[in-house]
């Protein structure tokens, strides 16, 4: 009879995964002068530099008596250069890491570039511009400044190339090659066997022997001889590990297909988004006669985690039903420590009840809840495959009615982390209405505050525009108004008014 798996007591402490984003106090200010002073920008400006050089040296434009184009050309020229000072000092200024970004090579040509051009600007502001009777040296400083500022052209061209060669290289991490290991059902010492080639495998497969086939980092090159080994159309493998399929458990002639979904919660600084973020990447179960074989389109560590737990559990009872008990389990154990570090993060959401910024504020929640709505419905679709996998006919060496009634509870562990995380996904939406709400009102208290004031304003302004009018016989024959009546029935007028919108609860906070 399998035995139960029982409670890990001495499983290691859960690293603390940091959750928050990097506190980032010029993130806006960064991103506008990124989206302003781009590259492509600064390039166009470097290019611009060339007409303004050359213009010059191929006509005499005093000679032509075009001197006002030379100043035109020369305050462009200034121009630009104080764009190009604008951009290093606020990028220095907002770099991340202010040293690694100064002595970049390339910045450094930047900064030598803008010292030679500022000491040409000094002297226009002491010769003017295009330097009229400004001394040789002077002339030569100025313009031999227009030919350095070209080079920054080459330095940001290559910088982009450079930033977009490194993300290319940081997209081609994992192998190219698919790894496969094996190990015999029974788990013995010499049973498993690590990183086989495609031939040893197809004699694997010929052994009478249960065993579970662990085949991870697999390319969509790969799925011919996968289809030709194991007997599975390809079109099995493109639908589930190549395109958006969901979990789910499918029975052929000849084998079961189980397919699921392992998770992974990468923090905000490890990926491009700027807030939490949950990764997750398929894996197809196959059942097939007395073996399992286990697929990933990626790098897993299911092999060696899956491994330990089963020896450590088989108590006596090694078959591949317990593997793929515990291989569920740790599929599950992985979205229970997503669930736990998503609700440890909706409370510290929720103890924030006002946001400095509530624009970057919603942004999260709204980011946050897109994440658990893909939990949602992996928890769902996960419940669903071992439903039917404790409720249908299944064929896999060691199953049998006993481990329906463990896989009927590993269902019941599911089904809890399905309602805990749509308890979260509520709990979500009710702080966005709830953060949404209190905007608009503090926004109707604002519009509010500039209704009475308004109001108010109105009443002397209208007075003082009937007084300022020539109206004959405005007043009764022998009545002269005097400054302070007309300031009292001012003062009487908004006070009306001023109680009226008291009453009405329009001044109150």
């Amino acid at each position: 009879m399998p035995e139960k798996s029982p409670k890990k007591q001495d499983e290691p402490a859960k690293k603390t995964v940091n959750l928050e984003p990097a506190e980032d106090l010029h993130r806006e200010f960064r991103e506008g002068v990124e989206a302003v002073l781009t590259n492509n920008f600064m390039i166009f400006l470097a290019i611009m530099v060339l007409p303004i050089l050359l213009i010059p040296m191929i006509w005499n434009l005093d000679d032509l008596g075009l001197h006002s184009v030379l100043q035109f050309l020369d305050a462009c020229d200034v121009i630009i250069l104080l764009l190009f000072i604008v951009e290093y000092i606020s990028k220095l200024y907002l770099a991340a890491n202010r040293v690694k970004h100064f002595l970049s090579v390339w910045h450094l040509l930047d900064l030598v570039i803008i010292i030679l051009s500022l000491l040409g600007l000094v002297q226009i502001l002491e010769y003017g511009v295009s330097l009229p009777n400004a001394p040789a040296v002077t002339l030569f400083l100025f313009r031999g400044s227009r030919v350095l500022r070209i080079g920054a052209l080459g330095s940001k061209t290559l910088t982009s190339k450079l930033h977009a060669r490194k993300q290319v290289e940081e997209k081609k991490e994992e192998p190219s090659e698919m790894t496969i290991n094996e190990v015999d059902a029974d788990l013995g010492p010499n049973a498993v066997h690590q990183h086989i080639t495609i031939d040893q495998l197809k004699s694997y497969m010929s052994d009478t022997k249960p065993q579970w086939i662990d085949i991870t980092n697999v390319k969509e090159k790969d799925f011919e001889k996968l289809s030709e080994l194991l007997q599975i159309p390809v079109l099995h493998f493109q639908s589930k590990l190549i395109g958006e399929g969901f979990p789910r458990l499918d029975f052929l002639e000849n084998a079961t297909l189980i397919f699921l979904h392992s998770s992974r919660i990468v923090p905000p600084e490890k990926h491009e988004n700027k807030y939490l973020t949950v990764l997750r990447h398929g894996i197809l179960i196959i059942c097939i006669g007395l073996d399992m074989v286990t697929i990933s389109p990626g790098t897993t560590d299911i092999f060696e985690s899956v491994l330990a737990s089963a020896r450590k559990h088989m108590g006596g009872n090694p078959s591949l039903t317990l593997i793929l008990h515990e291989l569920l389990q740790n599929l599950i154990s992985k979205t229970k420590a997503i669930i736990n570090d998503v609700e440890l993060l909706l409370i510290k959401l929720e103890s924030i009840m006002r946001p400095p910024n509530p624009t970057d504020y919603l942004e999260r929640a709204f980011h946050l809840k897109k994440e658990v709505s893909r939990i949602e419905g992996n928890t769902v679709h996960l419940k669903e495959v071992i439903s039917s996998i404790a409720s249908r006919k299944f064929v896999l060496d060691g199953y049998n009615e006993q481990w329906r009634e463990v896989f009927t509870l590993l269902k019941d562990e599911a089904s809890n982390l399905h309602e805990s995380i749509a308890n979260a996904r509520e709990e979500i939406l009710s702080m966005i209405d709830l953060h949404l709400n209190r905007n608009s009102y503090e926004t109707n208290k604002v519009m509010r505050i500039i209704a009475v004031l308004t109001a108010l304003a109105l009443i002397p302004a209208m007075i003082s525009g009937m007084l300022g009018e020539n109206l004959k016989d405005a007043l009764p024959a022998g009545y002269n108004a005097y400054l302070w009546q007309i300031v009292c029935l001012t003062l009487l007028g908004m006070s009306l008014v001023l109680y009226v919108f008291v009453k009405l609860g329009w001044t109150k906070s």
